[in-house]
Parts: structure tokens; C-alpha cells; sequence
């Protein structure tokens, strides 16, 4: 016999709506379609720089990131905080930076078309705000037009040189 244990993270996955909500959108609810897009942009933040464990990341950081150049078209937006370098560390899944709970509703007021918000986060939720993340996953998919949050990406490869990539 052979018991295997995992995480409920474990590994890169979107979160979707039924995640939160007995009744909201599963896998198959939506088209095939849907999980194609055309306009993806990048945002870098260091981390390490500027947040505390388990600070929530909000429209402000997000907002002095895009400086406007982003098209409003975006149906993706993937955001490299730098904490995938500590994805060995138990830091990695115990005090990373969460996300504000007020961020997606500037992301779909700025970004009608959104549909995803990947993050080299372990989760929306930092482990050390975990009402702040239950309320920023609600956020993201309890709504008519749920933003997908994509957690757990291992974005380190991802180079910061990028010609269409917003860099601060």
C-alpha cells in the first residue's frame, strides 16, 4: 500500500468561481474559447523592496505599475513580485504578500476585458491575512465578470527585458 499526502496548493492552478461559491462557474462551464488570449502584459514588482511579510499588495502598488501603458484590451495580466525565488523556503507559503481585496474591482474598472491575474504568488491569500484573502478570492470570483486568479506560477524565468513589459 502507499499513502500519498498533498497540499491543496500544490502547484501552479486557477482559482475558479465554485472555489468560493456552491453555485458559481465550474471548468466546464465555461467555453473552450475562454481559456485563449491574444493580449497578455507583465508587471514587476520587487517585493523584498517594498513589502512586509504578509502586506496585501492594492491598487496603489498595481497602479504604479502600469503608468497608463498598459491597453485596456489586456485579457491577461501576470505580475512577478520576485517571491518565486523563495518558492524552496517555508517563507515561500508562510508570510508572502497577499492581495488587498479591493484590487480586483480597480482591475476590472481599468481592464473591462481581464479575465486572468496570474501571480508568483503561492496563493491571492497570504497565510498571515487569511480574512483579507478570503475576501480578495470573493472578490475576484464572485461577480458577473470573475477575474481568474492564476496562483502559485513560477515566473523566475520570466525576463524582465521584455519589449512589451512594464518594469518598476
Amino acid at each position: 500500500t502507499l499513502e500519498i499526502s498533498l497540499t491543496n496548493h500544490t502547484g501552479t492552478h486557477i482559482d475558479l468561481p465554485a472555489h468560493f461559491d456552491a453555485t458559481g462557474k465550474t471548468l466546464t462551464d465555461y467555453p473552450s474559447g475562454f481559456w485563449f488570449a491574444e493580449k497578455i502584459e507583465c508587471l514587476f514588482m520587487d517585493v523584498d523592496k517594498t513589502f512586509f511579510p504578509g502586506e496585501l499588495i492594492d491598487s496603489i502598488n498595481i497602479e504604479q505599475l502600469i503608468r497608463n501603458n498598459i491597453n485596456c484590451d489586456t485579457e491577461v495580466i501576470l505580475l512577478k513580485t520576485g517571491f518565486c525565488k523563495k518558492r524552496e523556503f517555508e517563507i515561500y507559503w508562510k508570510e508572502p504578500p497577499g492581495i488587498d481585496p479591493n484590487l480586483p474591482d480597480f482591475l476590472r474598472e481599468t481592464f473591462p476585458r481581464l479575465k486572468f491575474f496570474g501571480m508568483d504568488l503561492i496563493s491571492v491569500s497570504s497565510f498571515a491575512n487569511r480574512e483579507a484573502g478570503r475576501q480578495a478570492h470573493k472578490a475576484f470570483l464572485k461577480h458577473s465578470s470573475p477575474i481568474l486568479p492564476i496562483e502559485d506560477m513560477n515566473l523566475c524565468r520570466l525576463p524582465e527585458t521584455l519589449s512589451n513589459m512594464l518594469v518598476a
